[in-house]
């Protein structure tokens, strides 16, 4: 009696695994927390009527905001080239953008809800289409 032969592996093959770029994904934390005291501070006097002669808390923030974009636009890729396809890649973007994204925007809608900031207010129809991330695609403002 002889043995039938193993079938064969037809799993596709994986790419090995690429350590992240610590210092690159540093300094591009750094950029974000740059362009938040930014942009929290640099519109600051306008929108709440706080003293004009005030300079922002964090200088460069536009500079920041091109870092970032720089940094992103490479180590984006490699992470894609890691997905098993666009479908995976694309599913892994919403896992890691949206959880963040919906904390922020409930917390903002609280924080200007609970402090009473008129002018500032949005309905909740204007919330919940700004929870898609695509408010702007459909015309319906930030």
């Amino acid at each position: 009696m002889g043995s039938s032969p193993a079938p064969a592996d037809t799993t596709p093959p994986t790419q090995p695994h690429q350590p992240r770029l610590a210092g690159l994904d540093a300094l591009r934390g750094l950029a974000a927390v740059v362009v938040l005291l930014y942009h929290f501070t640099d519109r600051y006097h306008a929108l709440f009527r706080f003293p004009a002669d005030v300079p922002p808390l964090v200088p460069g923030g536009p500079q920041a905001v091109a870092l970032f974009f720089i940094i992103s636009g490479f180590v984006i890729p490699l992470t894609a080239g890691r997905a098993a396809g666009a479908a995976d890649f694309l599913r892994a973007r919403a896992v890691r953008l949206y959880p963040a994204y919906w904390a922020c925007l409930l917390v903002t809608v609280g924080a200007v809800r609970a402090l009473g900031l008129p002018g500032h207010e949005s309905s909740w129809p204007r919330v919940a289409v700004n929870l898609t991330m695509f408010q702007q695609f459909v015309g319906v403002g930030w």
